[in-house]
């Protein structure tokens, strides 16, 4: 989620703005907006807990002595995430939930395997959870890397699928005439090779892919961690003793969705500023010799952009540049940094936001993308998602 994205429920304006409006420039970390500070106090309050309408997943206020900020008792933990599903996660956390339940069904089934030398119902009933649990998490793995386009993994878990019980079947035919040894060394060899066959693959994906984007996130113990020394930080500059709530933005800085495109360069000239190195503006022809050499068609709205407005910036997000090759905003380079950390092909990045990225479609449409949760925003045209989301942002954060 990009900073500037209003929360519907703590009034929040924007993700990691500063602890409070025109005080210290106190940050919060990507995924902690102010709303949902932690999970619970992050100094301990001598007055007894408030009850908690967020219920198991509802943020606990930062609280010290006589003050209590009450956005963050509100809203449940995660729904400052674009592509809200399931308590506001997104589909890669449900997708790694699901193929960590069917580790432990494994788990859980080899341990009532060993248990079956004393019970023997319990040994089937180990067999049957660890089936179980390889048909889940290979499941749920072979969908994340679908959705992922990491293509070695569904090669990989289909033919794994194929010959690992021809292999076994095999293996015990030759063995039935000693049933119980067959049983104990099922027992043993069977969980070894399944591992030993899951750490191959997982040694050859990271060499094919890198780091799996959804391990990346840091846990909430690491981001509470940081929320405290910031807020230790925050008592020792001297912030009062309650916390303001977030500003709102006057109703002259609301977008008309009337205004034409020439309006929106308008009022970025207006709003905006020349970069520090006062790029300057590409020519017909830079731009052209930019589509060629990534085989693509810029939309007519972001070839304006580019050709009237291209040296202008407001707010914190980046927007790719073509002019300066050597600039970290270059396209190319944009582009490189987006798929290393996941980006699909098809999609091609020309705006980062935190570590997410603003991407066009083939159908030349704008499209959101996240590393952390999966989104379904998007919109028509490059002036649509301008007005709604680029300038409406900054304008707001500079109210």
């Amino acid at each position: 989620m990009p900073r500037g994205a209003p929360c519907t429920r703590c009034t929040s304006a924007t993700r990691g703005d500063a602890l409070r409006p025109g005080g210290p420039a106190l940050r919060v970390p990507p995924y902690l907006p102010p709303c949902r500070v932690a999970r619970r106090s992050l100094i301990p309050d001598k007055r007894p807990p408030r009850a908690l309408p967020g219920g198991k997943y509802g943020g606990i206020a930062a609280t010290r002595e006589g003050m209590t900020d009450p956005r963050a008792t509100a809203a449940p933990l995660g729904h400052h995430m674009r592509g809200k599903s399931w308590r506001g996660r997104g589909r890669m956390s449900m997708l790694e939930d699901t193929r960590n339940a069917g580790v432990r069904l494994l788990v859980i089934g080899f341990t009532l395997l060993l248990a079956g030398w004393i019970i023997p119902t319990a040994g089937i009933v180990g067999f049957v959870f660890m089936f179980a649990g390889v048909v889940v998490a290979g499941a749920a793995q072979l969908v994340l890397a679908v959705l992922q386009r990491r293509w070695f993994w569904p090669f990989y878990i289909l033919s794994g699928f194929l010959v690992m019980p021809q292999w076994l079947f095999t293996w015990m035919r030759l063995r039935q005439e000693e049933p119980n040894l067959v049983l104990g060394t099922v027992t043993l060899v069977v969980p070894l090779v399944l591992i030993g066959w899951w750490m191959l693959g997982e040694f050859i994906g990271r060499l094919l892919y890198g780091a799996d984007p959804v391990k990346q996130r840091r846990s909430w113990r690491e981001q509470l961690q940081e929320v405290r020394s910031i807020v230790a930080q925050g008592e020792n500059a001297g912030l009062p003793r309650r916390l303001p709530d977030a500003p709102r933005p006057p109703p002259s800085l609301r977008l008309d969705a009337a205004l034409t495109l020439d309006q929106l360069f308008t009022l970025l000239r207006r709003h905006g500023s020349k970069t520090p190195e006062l790029r300057r503006l590409p020519t017909e022809a830079e731009i052209a010799d930019m589509e060629a050499a990534l085989g693509v068609h810029f939309t007519p709205d972001y070839r304006r952009y580019l050709r009237e407005v291209s040296h202008l910036v407001l707010g914190d997000y980046v927007l790719a540049t073509i002019t300066d090759a050597q600039a970290p905003t270059h396209l190319p380079r944009l582009i490189e940094a987006a798929r290393h950390r996941g980006l699909p092909e098809p999609l091609l990045p020309f705006c980062e936001a935190n570590g997410d990225y603003f991407c066009f479609n083939a159908r030349g449409e704008i499209e959101y993308w996240s590393a952390v949760s999966a989104t379904n925003e998007r919109w028509p045209r490059f002036a649509d998602w301008m007005r709604q989301t680029w300038l409406r942002d900054a304008l707001e954060e500079a109210a």
